[in-house]
């Protein structure tokens, strides 16, 4: 793997002069048939694709300028390297996170960078896949809701890890496979800087952020999911929470209790509303769907 993809990457991005949205690079590293697409570019950040022969990468790339900057790459403390940490314990622990391969210096139009290097993963963005819902109506009703189904399973499992996501938005999960009627879909996470523990105050807190997260973003860019869809991933999210608290106990086999269900269903649905409307202007800075 690292002398197929890492080390053209080290050639392309080290010896590479970043010129608007093109890199302009050494002839001589042996990558005349490489291609750079970058996606986003927002604050001294920047992400894209590195397409060469036999592989494509993500690269999110972070500007160190200035003493401070340049001490958090040394020591280990950027966004990027919690990320890269994160990522291989989400993976250490069974969740579907996009591999992070390695992290990497170079020097980019002459400022220092860190640069992420993770594999690309084959799918749309669960905000893309709400876009082609609200766009049109070539997806099948049991295509969203096996979707659905997987967001909400999906916060259950990282909840059941002692985790939350501060920033699970649907443009940080990618949809890896929308299933069919004998097979459920399957989400992935592909940013993982944000992940903190749960703790006890935060129990209840943790998923409910993380379910309004997945209606906030899309919402501020105008494709909001329907109400079915967002019911329909809450009632996954506390199936699959009492499953899983199930199987860790002697009588994995207990059907899930319907008063405990609904009853969840309704604080948790109240409480994820009052997020949404606390959280104000949901419009972001950068719209991922024009990227």
């Amino acid at each position: 793997m690292a002398s197929l993809s890492l080390q053209r990457v080290r050639l392309l991005l080290g010896a590479a002069e970043v010129v608007g949205m093109l890199p302009v690079t050494d002839s001589g590293a042996g990558l005349a048939g490489a291609r750079w697409q970058e996606f986003k570019r927002d604050a001294g950040q920047f992400t894209g694709l590195l397409t060469s022969p036999g592989s494509e990468l993500i690269i999110k790339g972070l500007a160190c300028e200035g003493a401070v900057a340049r001490l958090r790459a040394l020591v280990g403390r950027t966004r990027l390297h919690r990320q890269y940490r994160t990522t291989r314990r989400l993976a250490a622990q069974g969740l579907p996170v996009v591999p992070a391969r390695a992290l990497l210096s170079a020097s980019v139009s002459g400022v220092p960078h860190v640069l992420l290097v993770m594999d690309r993963a084959q799918g749309p963005t669960l905000l893309d896949f709400l876009a082609r819902i609200t766009e049109s109506d070539h997806i099948r009703a049991r295509a969203q809701h096996r979707v659905a189904d997987a967001a909400g399973r999906l916060v259950a499992r990282v909840v059941a890890k002692g985790l939350f996501n501060r920033d699970h938005k649907p443009s940080n999960i990618i949809v890896t496979d929308v299933g069919d009627d004998q097979t459920p879909a399957s989400l992935g996470i592909i940013d993982a800087v944000d992940f903190r523990k749960v703790t006890p105050t935060l129990v209840f807190a943790a998923p409910t952020r993380m379910l309004a997260s997945m209606i906030i973003e899309p919402t501020g860019v105008g494709v909001r999911p329907r109400h079915a869809l967002m019911r329909r991933a809450l009632r996954a999210y506390l199936d699959e929470s009492w499953h899983l608290a199930s199987r860790s106990d002697a009588d994995s086999d207990e059907a899930m209790d319907r008063t405990w269900e609904h009853q969840s269903a309704r604080a948790f649905w109240q409480s994820i509303g009052e997020r949404v409307v606390r959280h104000g202007d949901p419009t972001p800075r950068v719209n991922p769907l024009a990227t």
